[in-house]
């Protein structure tokens, strides 16, 4: 399948360092570091066969049977006036409401940068043109509750009080 070969392509340049479309971010700030530390499974850095697993996991999108790649038109990206970031905020929109109606139906979602990490892979593999931006990938299919990867470790969050701020209420 198309999804096989991505991910396939993907293990291969697991030793290259990630150019997405979207700039990603050249450091995370430590309390967002850590957080992404501890999802990380213990045998993580076990060996080079063990991260490939692992990279096969994640790029293969826990399994899922099929992945909803959301793209923007570079045109709209790139304007000739500057970056149109607001962009991004429509994607994630999208991202979210795939998400939501997937639950409604029955289905799991996991969106992903890292769906998005080798662009030429996509792009060659699935017959897109380069006037199109990767922005984030989409794992769907129906959730497998006896899987490793759902029983795994779950990211933690702040009380909603440490970043919300009621006015007028």
């Amino acid at each position: 399948s198309k999804l096989q070969e991505i991910v396939s392509q993907f293990i291969n340049k697991m030793n290259e360092r990630p150019y997405s479309d979207i700039a990603r971010p050249p450091e995370f700030p430590e309390v967002y570091l850590n957080r992404i530390k501890a999802l990380a499974p213990p045998h993580m850095a076990a060996s080079k066969e063990e991260m490939q697993k692992r990279i096969a996991s994640s790029l293969g999108h826990y399994n899922a049977p099929a992945v909803i790649y959301i793209m923007i038109d570079k045109s709209f990206f790139y304007t000739s006036r500057g970056t149109n970031v607001w962009s991004l905020y429509d994607c994630g929109a999208v991202a979210q409401n795939i998400g939501l109606a997937a639950v409604n139906h029955g289905l799991g979602t996991v969106q992903q940068a890292q769906a998005v990490i080798f662009p030429d892979i996509l792009r060659n593999v699935l017959g897109t043109p380069e006037s199109k931006l990767f922005a984030i990938g989409i794992a769907i299919g129906y959730p497998d509750w006896d899987s490793p990867v759902m029983k795994g470790p779950r990211s933690t969050r702040e009380p909603l009080e440490v970043n919300t701020r009621f006015v007028g209420f």
